[in-house]
């Protein structure tokens, strides 16, 4: 079996901030998806923030199962927000240059099925309780083949500069 990862496009946010990024006219050439983000927000209320990722701008048909950890303990909640994952941003309340890092993979984006997602995050909070973690693991309650991705802040009303964000095909043969 050969794998192969191929860079779609990529995004960096500049001076000013974005209030979304949308990757369009997603080839439909490969098996999988991988969408990999180190992401800021300007939400100043919490320290983390969530990153929504909406396909093909649909709001609906979405539902995860999150578990989180920091330096409280976990926690597991159900979401019906767009490929939400609460450990995935870092906002205005941490100073520098501090960013969430998260990973979402889309298994079969071209199939006629409803989609299956995974998740990975973590959430620098800059402060005695750590970092925070985030697993989700989701489904798109929807069989057209995924053409593009809005992802925008769960809770902030925008990315802050230096946020970046990578598409990738996933080849399996």
């Amino acid at each position: 079996m050969t794998l192969g990862l191929t860079l779609i496009n990529s995004y960096a946010v500049g001076s000013g901030g974005a209030s979304s990024v949308v990757f369009s006219s997603i080839p439909q050439t490969y098996t999988d998806l991988k969408l990999v983000a180190s992401a800021k927000t300007n939400r100043g209320t919490y320290k983390t923030d969530a990153i929504w990722v909406q396909l093909n701008g649909t709001t609906t048909g979405y539902s995860g199962k999150q578990l989180l950890m920091d330096g409280g303990g976990y926690t597991s909640n159900s979401t019906t927000n767009p490929l939400e994952n609460y450990a995935s941003a870092d906002d205005s309340l941490n100073s520098g240059n501090v960013f969430g890092n998260i990973e979402w993979y889309i298994y079969n984006y071209t199939s006629s099925n409803y989609k299956s997602i995974s998740s990975d995050g973590a959430a620098e909070d800059n402060s005695t309780n750590g970092n925070e973690l985030g697993m989700v693991a989701s489904l798109w309650s929807n069989t057209a083949a995924i053409t593009s991705m809005t992802i925008i802040p769960g809770y902030g009303t925008s990315f802050n500069q230096y946020s970046t964000f990578y598409l990738y095909g996933i080849t399996n043969h």
